[in-house]
């Protein structure tokens, strides 16, 4: 049986947006400084919050770590005109180094390659109404124009072992499109999810990155959590209540944690790899809005808190 421990639950309060760091020690957040959203490191261990990001006056609109957890990427904008700019921290403290300095350019962050070395992010810098996909070297600052001109660009992580992303246009909201774009070759191969077009989102690459997980409503009215694997092309919907999945969180080991919506309330379903619940035995209160598991597969974190997941 697996069960959540209420014992362990640990509040986030006044921070958003937590994810894990790669060793699972602490959480990167977002959290007030200065007026404005800046960049915190919390520590699980009880210790105090720690702030990472001092941008004086901009604000802070998200964070990623490095694969090794020494470094961040921050998304910066200006008197909130939601034009981010990109910097990079050091995560052990220390001044941010601008990456990008282009004000009337809106830059989205994609990825860090596996190795460190690079970064991926979506720029309109040539054409207002269009994106291109750009790679960054961070010890040169190289870039390097991978896609030009989609409508919006949104990427998935690299695939474990290999060189794909899930890139993603959004042609409409019930009209999302979906192709693995290989960062070697460059090529770009079109994936289709159902007979129809889709609303889509959340790709996730499994441990040994033969197979993509994400949410989308395929042939249904409602959101639901499938599997599309490699080899073949195969679909697979693993988990499809009569009601939205609102987001969901895959673990190395392919457990999920699905965030379901029943009355504007949320409800925390633990599943198999297969799709199929699992116990739990406790039930988080209000609405949950992200989730994501630790690096061992055994904590939990949404904004509202973390939950030690312990099996038996």
């Amino acid at each position: 049986m697996t069960r959540v421990s209420t014992d362990e639950l640990i509040a986030l309060d006044g921070f958003t947006a937590p994810a894990f760091l790669p060793d699972g020690s602490a959480l990167l957040c977002l959290g007030p400084g200065d007026g404005v959203a800046q960049a915190w490191v919390v520590p699980l261990d009880g210790t105090a919050p720690r702030r990472l990001s001092f941008v004086p006056g901009e604000r802070c609109m998200s964070v990623r770590a490095s694969p090794d957890g020494k470094q961040a990427i921050l998304s910066v904008d200006a008197g909130g005109d939601e034009h981010a700019q990109l910097w990079l921290v050091p995560m052990s403290g220390g001044e941010a180094k601008r990456l990008v300095n282009a004000p009337e350019t809106i830059h989205t962050f994609g990825t860090w390659t596996p190795d460190g070395s690079a970064i991926v992010y979506a720029a309109n810098g040539r054409d207002k109404a269009r994106y291109d996909l750009h790679r960054m070297t961070l010890a040169t600052g190289k870039v390097e124009t991978l896609a030009e001109k989609g409508e919006t660009f949104q990427t998935s992580g690299v695939q474990p072992g290999g060189s794909l992303i899930v890139l993603t246009e959004d042609h409409s909201t019930f009209n999302i499109g979906i192709s693995l774009f290989d960062l070697k070759s460059g090529e770009r191969r079109p994936i289709k999810l159902a007979s129809r077009t889709v609303k889509a989102s959340g790709f996730r690459w499994n441990k040994d990155g033969s197979a993509i997980y994400f949410l989308a409503d395929g042939e249904r009215d409602f959101l639901g959590i499938g599997r599309y694997t490699l080899a073949g092309g195969k679909v697979e919907w693993l988990y499809t209540p009569d009601v939205d999945v609102d987001g969901f969180a895959l673990a190395g080991g392919g457990r999920l944690a699905a965030n379901v919506n029943r009355d504007g309330y949320s409800r925390l379903v633990l599943l198999s790899p297969e799709g199929k619940p699992l116990p739990l035995s406790v039930e988080p209160g209000g609405v949950i809005s992200e989730m994501s598991w630790s690096p061992d597969g055994k904590r939990l974190r949404s904004e509202e808190h973390t939950s030690e997941l312990q099996s038996h």
